[in-house]
């Protein structure tokens, strides 16, 4: 199995993009993307990783519930477990999304100066979030540590997803329905006022 990065982040897996499937397409906007979006740029430009990867880890870990908790103790939209990128905050804290972003998106990052290849970080995040060389698995990526097939395939599909997504509709992935309405009005208020100027 040979995967690619494109420069647009498009990860091939033997040269075809995987996506989600329509079903689960629909439930990725809906839950993930339009929600969600703009946490993921804000915290993705501040910290150097495609919002589309950082959307990709909270389809996966959380379906976008903010108050999702594993039985292992993992929390929020990107499930923190490790103390390590919790940065010892409060429960609360943990939970509330920016927070929670901003730290998945840190823990991202730090992985991703190791080897930046996506199915290489996502398998290396599944594995709770260790820097490498604590990695319970060592071994050649992508699949040398605990995260399987299965996990790093909807990572990329739902990476693919969020990256074609904002190609075919020429968007941001957190684009709101009621965006084109409000910029509609915006012009013709400024045209009606520039059509009764004295």
């Amino acid at each position: 199995m040979a995967w690619t990065t494109t420069q647009t982040g498009l990860v091939l897996v033997d040269g075809a993009a995987p996506q989600l499937g329509p079903k689960a397409r629909a439930e990725y906007i809906a839950r993930v993307l339009t929600p969600w979006g703009p946490l993921a740029r804000e915290w993705g430009a501040k910290l150097g990783v495609l919002p589309a990867r950082i959307l990709a880890f909270i389809w996966a870990e959380s379906r976008g519930n903010k108050d999702a908790r594993s039985p292992a103790g993992a929390r929020g939209l990107m499930q923190l477990l490790s103390s390590a990128w919790t940065e010892g905050l409060g429960e609360a804290q943990i939970f509330e999304p920016s927070t929670n972003v901003r730290l998945g998106t840190q823990a991202l990052a730090k992985l991703a100066k190791v080897d930046p290849d996506l199915p290489s970080v996502a398998s290396r995040y599944n594995a709770g979030q260790v820097p490498s060389t604590q990695a319970p698995h060592p071994g050649p990526p992508p699949w040398g540590y605990k995260a399987g097939p299965g996990y790093i395939d909807q990572i990329v599909a739902a990476n693919n997803s969020a990256i074609i997504e904002e190609q075919n509709t020429n968007t941001p992935v957190d684009r709101t329905p009621e965006a084109p309405i409000l910029i509609g009005a915006l012009v013709v208020l400024a045209f009606v006022a520039w059509m009764t100027k004295p």
